[in-house]
């Protein structure tokens, strides 16, 4: 599920397709430079959540074996 979002924000992030960008009312980036910060966070983001959800599944699983 969560590549899934990461998918669909980096499709909107470089534009791929204008009619979803109207449809859900979102303007252009600005710049270049905006856009690869945008991706650069979306990119940290999705390694951090990754990264807490094996900790949590880790320390779960151990508290049960």
């Amino acid at each position: 599920m969560l590549g899934l979002m990461f998918l669909g924000a980096t499709l909107i992030t470089f534009n791929v397709s204008d009619e979803i960008r109207e449809g859900l009312e979102l303007v252009p980036f600005p710049t270049e430079e905006f856009q690869k910060t945008v991706i650069t966070c979306l990119v940290l983001d999705l390694m951090v959540c990754y990264g807490i959800e094996r900790l949590c599944r880790y320390f779960y699983l151990k508290q049960f074996k």
